[in-house]
């Protein structure tokens, strides 16, 4: 049972909540990282663009510099949470808006089901929040010296299914993923570059034993949410290909490196942003799954 609430008072913050106590409980590894990230955001393309406005007609780029901080979860609870609670909250909103339309009123009682979902152990599910920002952007329509960009990035990823090729691994890798590009004070500008991706990109990735301790993996993702840019013709491409290397230091330490390029639509299509990335994380590992433990023997 619950109560409707007295207000469009949003929950989604509680699913935010609780997936992250889930992750703090479930998790294997924590790690912390520096990150380097250089995005440039086309113009906009659409019907209400703005005649000379700088943030509209111009093509802004900007490096930001920051920190990433990620959990690591084997045991299948950080991935099962966050299934449930989607599910929840999903259920939650249909259950409230029929009983609203039966008349419901607030403070009235409702019910409603949803599905749980069982861990299932040995994959690997990783919980990233990352951030940054810098003074100073390159515009191509007025001089954004004095402006300011800012970025961040919520991902989770999970690995449902490993084939083993000889030594190697071929991972299917799917996310869920939001980011944020801002940027304020380009001088003529009426209002300022603030764009958000929500995606669900798809992938493959490719890890290879180098040497000792030292494993490389290459990866490929398309987001299938991008063909809803194709409305009114508008699109651009949606990818990311990637590299990273993981080396192991001790049983419960590891450095990883990774960099990748990036481009997508943004604004449904009627921008387009290209973005190269790299970053270096230093890992605190105290349980992985078997095939991980004898990856990095």
């Amino acid at each position: 049972m619950s109560l409707i609430p007295p207000a469009a008072a949003a929950v989604r913050w509680s699913l935010v909540i609780a997936i992250s106590l889930a992750a703090l409980a479930a998790g294997c590894g924590i790690g912390y990282g520096q990150k380097v990230q250089s995005s440039t955001i086309g113009r906009y393309d659409g019907d209400f663009n703005i005649d000379g406005d700088p943030a509209y007609e111009g093509t802004t780029a900007y490096t930001t510099t920051g920190h990433s901080v990620t959990l690591y979860d084997t045991t299948g609870i950080l991935l099962s949470v966050a299934g449930s609670a989607g599910a929840a909250y999903t259920a939650r909103q249909k259950a409230e808006a029929a009983a609203i339309e039966r008349g419901g009123k607030a403070g009235d009682r409702f019910s409603y089901s949803y599905q749980v979902y069982m861990p299932v152990p040995d994959r690997l599910t990783t919980l990233s929040y990352s951030w940054g920002d810098t003074t100073g952007v390159d515009n191509s329509r007025a001089d954004g010296a004095a402006a300011t960009g800012s970025y961040f990035e919520f991902d989770m990823t999970a690995r449902p299914k490993t084939w083993f090729i000889g030594g190697d691994q071929l991972t299917l890798v799917m996310s869920a993923n939001w980011q944020n590009w801002t940027v304020t004070g380009i001088p003529g500008a009426l209002f300022p570059v603030d764009v958000d991706r929500i995606g669900m990109p798809v992938g493959l990735s490719y890890g290879h034993l180098l040497v000792p301790h030292v494993q490389v993996e290459g990866r490929v993702a398309w987001d299938p949410l991008s063909l809803a840019t194709f409305i009114d013709g508008a699109h651009h491409a949606d990818y990311t290909a990637g590299i990273h290397a993981s080396a192991v230091i001790a049983s419960w330490l590891r450095v990883e490196a990774d960099a990748s390029y990036q481009r997508m639509p943004l604004d449904f299509g009627k921008r387009d942003l290209r973005e190269l990335t790299a970053n270096v994380n230093l890992v605190l590992w105290w349980k992985g799954p078997a095939f991980w433990q004898v990856m990095h023997k």
